[in-house]
């Protein structure tokens, strides 16, 4: 393993989804901001996208902390119970 290689680690999960509107609502276990790159995995899911907004009780907010669960419109479709995780910066 190459040793300037970080490796990506869970930050939340999925805990429900609206299909119609492709709205993910998350869970988070540590922070996440607007412009990070988190990696959906599951069963059936695996993908990354940028974090383009996010909604805490219906409001736009630019970062979320531990515990907090945010809204997140998902480029495809996701689980409930699938791992939200965060993608390294390059």
């Amino acid at each position: 393993m190459n040793k300037d290689m970080v490796s990506a680690y869970k930050i939340g999960e999925v805990v429900d989804y609206d299909a119609r509107f492709h709205i993910a609502l998350i869970r988070l276990d540590l922070h996440l901001k607007v412009g990070d790159t988190i990696q959906l995995s599951g069963v059936m899911t695996d993908f990354q996208q940028t974090v383009e907004s996010m909604k805490k009780d219906k409001e736009e907010v630019k970062l979320a902390r531990s515990a907090d669960e945010v809204h997140i419109v998902m480029e495809k479709h996701v689980k409930v119970g699938d791992a939200v995780v965060l993608v390294p910066r390059a």
